[in-house]
């Protein structure tokens, strides 16, 4: 085996390695892809916003030459994807296709198994394009290294089974740091600096600026990922040879940024063409996610570290402490060599990022994704030098950087792991509402907010979020049996509130249920009270303060029967997996059999 290796051309040997990667990264990800999937006792999908994604998607009709959905808090390229996948599992007979919906469950959830197929594979494709970027530049130890910090990067590989922007996102951010760095002359083994010829640098400036236009054209912070090309340029403006001549033709160095630039805009548009054909939407719903960042997103993040603090707790639970120091420590120390300038450019775009998200009010773990490739390219180019030393020490920082992306220090593989057994395993929220289907049918069960992918599994269609409407959503709750379940509505629904006391005193159901979603940021807030009151948020007070009486007559009216998940992660966007929940039981009531 060894000997058919060593024939292999080095192009055959990468290619190999690459789709070895690709293939580990991709295997991991279809393990647990049918997690919170709609099925016959759960009609609507576990995830918050898979369905409105799909509802979108559907606006798209590529045939018609209309690819204008009306919704722009991202850009509209993602959902052109959903849109055309769904038409493949669609004219393969899938999807709902009986007049009388009785295939609705189960068409719906081909569909959205099909969208996050395409995550699966953006999330696995990173990893090979971190490899092949890798491999130019640095021993290919380092480069498997940082392929696979990528691939087993924890919540990475979890979101990269939803059916999200996210994972095709950070595909395309990759794809364009990979070509912005062949932007940058290699090195030979002797450190000198190997020349780009014209039509190569062309070429790589407009593949970068393509990516990076897809990469904004899926979320519109990509962009950012074309500073790396801008990068570029002042380094070549900056090159003279012995003879103080410029080592690039100024006015073609410029002109292939200019159209770098240019191509960015133009795919861009490509991808979200509402940006000219629906301005009004688009300025609406781009304006309205970038307030929305700035200002926050209700209670989650109330009262939480700030964002460039919090945004470190995120990638730890990808990559692990050690790793993400050890990828800042390769970025700043390539960053300052001469022969891998290349690595300032990766680093700039990093930061750049890292600012953008550090002057934000919502910490989701899901935009620090594109700060992952920068991170294993720098970890990756440290532990590929090292590697090349042969040192007795450096050869004991490549074996601790193998146990980091194996999770030893936190995140990697084992952590990769344990979320994928989560999510291979029955959803608490599901866990319990079987239970108390099967043991509490005769009862009648509370819930302390609108029913959403928050609640419990008690009836089929509790998961119908605010985009199906309150009728459907109150409706449902109503005409729920076995058990009964009991949601405090004033007169007016429109002034109705979480944590409402009235649900106890007046209502006065069996047993109490929520999860963590429900409570998350009160018990926060409340501590902060107690400690700090003045730090509280105005516009959050009366909440936590309502909160807090809820739970002091709960604790005097029931007690708490189920606590489970008590492992659940603490970071809103993995809690989707699995919530923590709790169960109370009114005090006058006999426990059951």
């Amino acid at each position: 085996m060894r000997e058919v290796w060593e024939k292999l051309s080095e192009t055959h040997r990468a290619l190999i390695l690459g789709l070895v990667i690709f293939a580990l990264g991709l295997a991991l990800r279809l393990a647990g892809m049918g997690w919170g999937l709609p099925n016959e006792n759960r009609i609507h999908a576990l995830h918050p916003d898979e369905e409105v994604v799909l509802a979108y998607s559907q606006q798209i009709q590529p045939a018609r030459r209309d690819f204008t959905p009306g919704f722009y808090n991202y850009g509209t390229l993602y959902l052109t994807l959903v849109k055309i996948s769904s038409d493949v599992v669609m004219g393969y007979g899938g999807g709902p296709q009986k007049e009388d919906g009785s295939d609705r469950v189960q068409g719906i959830a081909q569909l959205m198994s099909a969208a996050r197929l395409l995550s699966a594979v953006a999330g696995a494709a990173t990893a090979w394009v971190i490899f092949a970027l890798l491999r130019r530049r640095t021993h290919v130890v380092g480069a498997i290294l940082g392929g696979l910090m990528v691939a087993f990067a924890a919540a990475f590989t979890v979101h990269s089974r939803f059916m999200t922007v996210d994972a095709v996102g950070t595909l395309f951010v990759a794809l364009a740091l990979y070509w912005a760095v062949r932007l940058f002359p290699e090195s030979d083994e002797e450190g000198q600096l190997i020349p780009i010829s014209e039509s190569d640098f062309r070429r790589a400036a407009l593949a970068a600026g393509a990516f990076a236009g897809l990469a904004a054209s899926t979320k519109y912070a990509g962009v950012l990922a074309w500073v790396a090309v801008a990068l570029a340029a002042v380094w070549w403006l900056s090159r003279q040879d012995a003879e103080g001549k410029p080592l690039r033709p100024v006015g073609s160095l410029l002109a292939a940024t200019a159209m770098s630039f240019g191509v960015v805009v133009a795919v861009f548009l490509l991808g979200t063409p509402g940006a000219i054909l629906e301005p009004e939407a688009f300025q609406r719903d781009f304006w309205y996610e970038v307030n929305h960042v700035a200002t926050g997103h209700g209670l989650v993040f109330a009262g939480t570290a700030p964002a460039g603090i919090y945004h470190l707790i995120n990638l730890h639970e990808n990559l692990g402490l050690i790793l993400v120091m050890g990828a800042l420590a390769g970025l700043i120390v390539g960053s300052r060599r001469e022969a891998t300038p290349w690595m300032g450019s990766v680093l700039a775009f990093g930061l750049l990022t890292y600012l953008s998200l550090a002057r934000a009010e919502v910490k989701f773990m899901r935009y620090v994704f594109p700060l992952l490739p920068v991170l294993a390219v720098g970890a990756g180019w440290a532990l590929g030098e090292m590697h090349r030393k042969g040192t007795n020490w450096s050869r004991a920082v490549v074996a601790a950087g193998v146990l980091a992306v194996g999770g030893v220090f936190g995140g990697g593989l084992m952590r990769a792991l344990t979320y994928t057994g989560w999510m291979m395993s029955t959803d608490p929220r599901d866990e319990v509402g079987q239970l108390l289907r099967r043991t509490e049918a005769d009862k009648t069960v509370g819930i302390v907010a609108d029913p959403w992918f928050w609640s419990v599994s008690l009836y089929p269609a509790i998961h119908g979020g605010p985009m199906m409407g309150w009728p459907y959503r109150s409706g449902n709750r109503d005409a729920a049996s076995g058990p009964q379940v009991l949601q405090f509505v004033p007169e007016n629904p429109d002034t109705r509130m979480k944590w409402d006391e009235r649900l106890l005193t007046e209502l006065r159901p069996d047993l109490v249920v929520f999860t963590s979603f429900e409570s998350e940021g009160y018990d926060r807030l409340a501590l902060l009270a107690e400690k700090e009151p003045n730090r509280v948020p105005e516009a959050y007070r009366s909440e936590m303060e309502r909160y807090v009486a809820f739970t002091k007559r709960l604790t005097e009216l029931y007690n708490l029967e189920i606590r489970y998940a008590q492992d659940r992660p603490a970071v809103h966007d993995l809690m989707y997996i699995r919530p923590e929940v709790w169960v109370w039981r009114r005090k006058d009531l006999p426990m059951p059999n």
